[in-house]
């Protein structure tokens, strides 16, 4: 199982179910469920096939999501959960910039490095067919 926790408004979305609304610090849990995803939270769950979460910030297994996660059965692993985040390329930026230059490096190289990484990703759209970016070595810049 994997912990999940919300900040602010968060909702799950399951074909073919209402949305859920979860509350806020909520402590969640995902796992796989015979040939779906259960999202587990107090005194309830949801089951299905694949399951939507939005929320300003979500944690899981220690990294952060912003906006949209998207979790569902790895197709390599079927054992296992395959969680793509939903992130529009401005707010990607924002999370990738600061981990590859030290805030004391010069503007204009982290200028630079953003010019960089915003064409990479855009030349990597659709690179894994359901997602453009992943967190494997073969995404890195």
């Amino acid at each position: 199982p994997l912990a999940l926790e919300g900040r602010g408004q968060a909702t799950a979305l399951a074909p073919e179910a209402r949305p859920r609304d979860l509350a806020a610090g909520e402590k969640l849990t995902l796992e796989v469920a015979g040939e779906g995803v259960r999202l587990t939270g107090d005194g309830w769950s949801l089951t299905a096939p694949a399951l939507r979460l939005t929320a300003p910030l979500l944690r899981a297994g220690g990294h952060r999501y912003p906006d949209e996660l998207e979790v569902s059965l790895d197709p390599e692993e079927p054992a296992s959960l395959r969680l793509v985040n939903g992130v529009d390329l401005e707010r990607y930026l924002e999370g990738v910039l600061p981990g590859e230059l030290p805030p004391r490096f010069h503007l204009e190289a982290q200028k630079a490095l953003a010019v960089a990484a915003r064409s990479y990703a855009l030349v990597q759209r659709g690179k894994h067919g359901e997602f453009d970016l992943c967190d494997q070595t073969c995404c890195q810049m």
